[in-house]
């Protein structure tokens, strides 16, 4: 079954708020913002691979949206606290 662009772009839009900090996060709404801004161009395939291939570039006033340091370095502190218990429990 073959979706509408439109409705791929939906689909992936309804769970952005799920990734939303996260690298992937970051790139799709990088990658939402030129759609959104018509800067796609289709290139050439590479020959072991199938389908199109399309670029798209950020618009030039693009800038990703950060979480504000009082958000995160709580979070951070604690992931740090952890992470050696962890990767211990992970050695066991």
């Amino acid at each position: 079954m073959k979706l509408p662009r439109r409705r791929l772009l939906n689909l992936a839009a309804g769970t952005v708020a799920l990734r939303a900090r996260t690298p992937a996060g970051a790139a799709f709404e990088e990658m939402m913002a030129g759609i959104e801004a018509g800067r796609t161009k289709q290139v050439p395939t590479p020959p072991d691979q199938i389908g199109k291939t399309i670029v798209v570039d950020p618009p030039p006033d693009y800038a990703p949206k950060f979480v504000a340091p009082e958000t995160y370095k709580p979070m951070q502190a604690k992931a740090r606290s952890e992470i050696r218990s962890d990767l211990l429990k992970m050695l066991q």
